[in-house]
């Protein structure tokens, strides 16, 4: 029995099977953990969706923007984006069990035996994992009983603390924080969220293209005041490729833009990484 964490798949059904192939992937025994972005951009969404959801307890899936995105639509609250990428859901059978089943998945999985957590972008650097476990659930119940409005996937940068406030506010943070974890790039120390753009845009880059020592904007997991025993995998940042570190573990490859689909055996001491080539259904520039 093997427990692999798999990078955002965007669509790329053919890559998916071919990277399963390649670690000899097991559905009787094996495990699979997806940090979300499975449809979207890519040749197949649908072919994704519908082979992840059959595998049942042998998948665990966190919810990304582009799910999130999915679910708006679907509810009738449909972004520009949503009409643009998500047309493969017009008039399948299937519709509503697919439904369903997005508006199940968490933001985030814990994993106590095996000491990982996931999420599709992040957390705050202020934000427990305990803390994320807590927004998750209750972001659940939200799912469950009512439909997503836009404010919702809109992008936000109320600079809200995580401590839960009062229930007139509850879905301002909710929104702030829904947004963190499935969008977030980077952020100040506070949690300040900026995006890539305004970053490039903020005169503060090093040689490297990277934010410098004087920008309050870095990496969130540069800013995170990571604890002991946390190990958080990721996804959402295919500019920043493959991103191993001793507690971060970014596996967002770029397979939809030609870059690799990329496998992380979560259950093995050394955590090997197994990838392949997927050819760019989206070119960028």
């Amino acid at each position: 029995m093997a427990t692999y964490a798999i990078g955002d798949i965007h669509g790329c059904f053919d890559e998916l099977q071919s990277l399963l192939t390649k670690i000899n992937f097991d559905p009787q025994h094996d495990r699979l953990w997806f940090v979300g972005d499975l449809i979207s951009r890519g040749p197949n969404s649908l072919g994704c969706l519908r082979f992840v959801r059959n595998l049942g307890d042998r998948a665990v899936v966190v919810l990304g923007n582009h799910e999130l995105r999915a679910i708006t639509g679907l509810s009738g609250n449909g972004t520009k984006e949503f009409l643009e990428y998500m047309g493969f859901f017009n008039n399948i059978p299937d519709l509503e069990e697919i439904y369903s089943w997005l508006r199940s998945l968490p933001l985030l999985h814990h994993d106590e035996e095996l000491g990982f957590t996931m999420v599709h972008a992040g957390l705050s650097p202020n934000c427990s994992v305990a803390d994320a476990l807590h927004l998750s659930e209750k972001f659940g119940k939200i799912l469950a009983d009512k439909m997503l409005t836009k404010k919702f996937f809109a992008p936000t940068k109320r600079k809200l603390p995580y401590e839960e406030p009062p229930r007139e506010d509850i879905e301002a943070w909710l929104h702030f924080n829904v947004g963190l974890m499935t969008k977030i790039r980077y952020c100040t120390k506070q949690g300040g969220l900026i995006s890539p753009k305004e970053v490039r845009e903020s005169g503060l880059l090093g040689a490297d293209g990277e934010p410098d020592k004087n920008s309050p904007y870095q990496a969130w997991h540069k800013q995170r005041n990571w604890q002991k025993g946390e190990r958080i995998i990721y996804g959402h940042w295919a500019v920043a490729g493959l991103n191993i570190g001793k507690q971060h573990f970014g596996l967002d490859s770029g397979a939809v833009y030609g870059g690799k689909l990329t496998a992380m055996q979560l259950d093995h001491p050394q955590h090997p990484i197994t990838q392949v080539d997927s050819p760019p259904y989206i070119v960028v520039g």
